[in-house]
């Protein structure tokens, strides 16, 4: 029963966010302490938040108040469910343009990908792919990040950033939103950080690009 899979708290959003948040915060600026600075940076999805605090983007006590807001938000909607599978991006979006309960929420790779949506459209979704041989991993996430479920809650969130005062980055790092170089319009933009709620997160892109780099 995927509806009873995530009641301890450590799988609920609302605790999950903020620990995860202050967990990668702390090591980061342990191995800066440490002498390990970085050139640049990648977040995957609620990650790319503390890229952004690390980068200079947000005040440190902004960046936690929009860690907290964002928990609370994704947990005061309906449930929903997230699920990695082993498809291309062409093979998901096949699926899910007849299915508007379901969304891409992440290309992690060529073949590697994860969706978001409904509790039952994503049960109907896993059993059609799972007999057409695709294996599937049901992620302990309890709601629909990156899909259209999230929906209600963008203004609320696009609104209280608009209020804080965000800079231009210090340290360059990817856009999950384009797999390219954040801009200073996107990681100032009050929009850009509610469409990260929503919107398909194009990770595996991202990583081409930083790897380009070279160490």
């Amino acid at each position: 029963d995927h509806i009873n899979d995530s009641n301890n708290k450590i799988d609920q959003v609302l605790y999950t966010q903020p620990i995860k948040f202050a967990f990668e915060y702390s090591i980061a600026k342990l191995l800066i302490e440490l002498g390990i600075k970085p050139n640049y940076m990648i977040g995957h999805s609620f990650g790319e938040i503390g890229a952004a605090c690390l980068s200079g983007v947000f005040k440190l006590e902004d960046a936690l108040e929009v860690v907290a807001l964002r928990a609370e938000l994704m947990d005061s909607v309906e449930a929903g469910l997230m699920m990695s599978v082993n498809m291309t991006e062409k093979q998901v979006n096949e699926y899910i343009s007849k299915h508007k309960d379901i969304s891409l929420a992440a290309i992690n790779g060529t073949e590697l990908c994860i969706v978001s949506g409904t509790i039952k459209g994503i049960e109907e979704f896993e059993q059609i792919v799972n007999k057409d041989g695709y294996d599937t991993l049901m992620l302990k996430v309890p709601r629909a990040g990156h899909s259209n479920m999230m929906i209600p809650i963008m203004e609320k969130f696009r609104e209280r950033i608009s209020q804080m005062k965000l800079s231009k980055p210090s340290i360059p790092y990817i856009s999950g939103l384009s797999g390219d170089w954040v801009t200073n319009e996107e990681a100032t933009s009050d929009k850009y950080w509610s469409r990260h709620l929503k919107e398909s997160i194009i990770f595996s892109d991202g990583l081409t690009k930083l790897l380009k780099k070279g160490d």
